[in-house]
């Protein structure tokens, strides 16, 4: 097998019409990426070798940049955009970001007190109004936060809202500088899924019961970003297990429901899978009962194959599905529920690092985490 050519397409950020001159197809090095049955593609980091003129564009439009990433196979490996920018040039290196530090919708919950006498009377709970920063929304999408405080009176909570807003708008910029540094200038990218823009609060004023892929739907539908951010919904699957809604009220971020419903499972205590994978594809299903891929460990080579004995390459490997060494307990006889053999490991995460390194986590596929999630419970002690 050839090392593969990892490639990196980018494009300007999915909220901007504008086009800095450093996007196009790049060649990268040091490339790795990371999947995970729950988010699907989550976060990756490559370093792209370029002439100083074009890296220094990527300190001013970089952040947000829409990134598909291909191997010589052309197969679409990886899908995001970048959330850190560092450059490297002269022994000077520039951060820009993390993009989703930025906070350009805020607003605070407190717990009001009015203290023009003493002893001081509580409000109770209090939200102050929402403080827009329409050129920061502009250019980098609508990132909100909601803080938090306590006895405060109403024009505290609005200074520390318009205090936390100003200092938050834009992104961080730091510098680090060394003599004994060398070497070409280049930059370095660190990206995120676009599961990560789920990561805003949600309210929902319907404090009734749905299933869970209404839910995700719902919640998908909802982001303040929806404008730009359309999420293809047509991967999830309906799941008829009615969930609660009644804490939906409260700022949790969308994501962490999400992460609630799914590890519902369903009515039989199956496990369901969530993740947002290439082209905004979000996949909702029940994870995999059979082998999809196929591994001898005394081959020296690696390779992995998948049920039907076609060679898959490390790069495609995807979490949320099982393996099956097939030279371990040789002899064995095939159990009828994958989860009671050695021999076989769901997948929960993916570690690729170009050209051929392959890391698998494994993850235990069984019903008691599903049961304790019906039954309002989180875990055990």
């Amino acid at each position: 097998m050839q090392p593969p050519t990892i490639s990196a397409v980018i494009d300007t950020p999915l909220n901007s019409s504008s086009s800095p001159a450093s996007i196009g197809t790049y060649t990268v090095t040091k490339y790795t990426h990371r999947s995970d049955a729950f988010i699907g593609f989550n976060d990756a980091q490559f370093t792209i070798a370029d002439i100083l003129p074009g890296l220094e564009y990527w300190i001013e439009y970089g952040l947000g940049c829409d990134v598909k990433v291909y191997s010589n196979s052309l197969a679409k490996c990886w899908h995001g955009f970048i959330n850190i920018v560092k450059l490297n040039v002269a022994g000077l290196t520039i951060t820009v970001g993390p993009l989703m530090d930025i906070a350009n919708r805020v607003t605070v919950m407190y717990t009001g007190i009015e203290n023009e006498n003493y002893p001081a009377i509580s409000l109770g709970q209090v939200r102050t109004l929402e403080k827009n920063d329409v050129n920061s929304q502009t250019k980098y999408g609508i990132l909100p936060k909601v803080l938090s405080a306590s006895d405060v009176t109403t024009e505290e909570a609005e200074g520390y809202r318009n205090t936390y807003l100003e200092k938050m708008k834009n992104p961080n910029i730091s510098q680090d500088w060394s003599s004994t540094k060398k070497g070409t200038p280049n930059i370095e990218l660190s990206c995120l899924g676009y599961a990560h823009w789920l990561n805003y609060p949600y309210g929902d004023v319907d404090t009734g019961d749905q299933n869970p892929s209404d839910k995700i739907i719902d919640i998908l539908g909802a982001t303040p970003n929806v404008a730009w951010l359309a999420f293809n919904t047509t991967g999830v699957i309906t799941n008829a297990t009615i969930v609660t809604t009644e804490q939906d009220t409260q700022d949790r971020t969308g994501l962490s429901i999400i992460k609630s419903v799914t590890a519902f499972g369903d009515n039989t205590f199956a496990r369901w899978l969530f993740g947002i994978y290439e082209d905004l594809r979000a996949s909702y299903g029940p994870a995999p009962t059979t082998v999809h891929y196929r591994q001898n460990l005394n081959n020296p080579s690696n390779l992995i194959f998948n049920a039907a004995g076609g060679l898959v390459y490390p790069w495609d490997v995807r979490p949320g599905r099982w393996i099956e060494y097939a030279d371990v307990l040789i002899g064995e006889t095939p159990p009828s529920d994958l989860r009671d053999s050695a021999r076989f490991q769901f997948i929960e995460s993916v570690k690729y690092t170009a050209p051929r390194g392959l890391q698998l986590k494994g993850g235990e596929v069984d019903t008691l985490a599903q049961r304790m999630a019906q039954f309002g419970l989180g875990g055990t002690s």
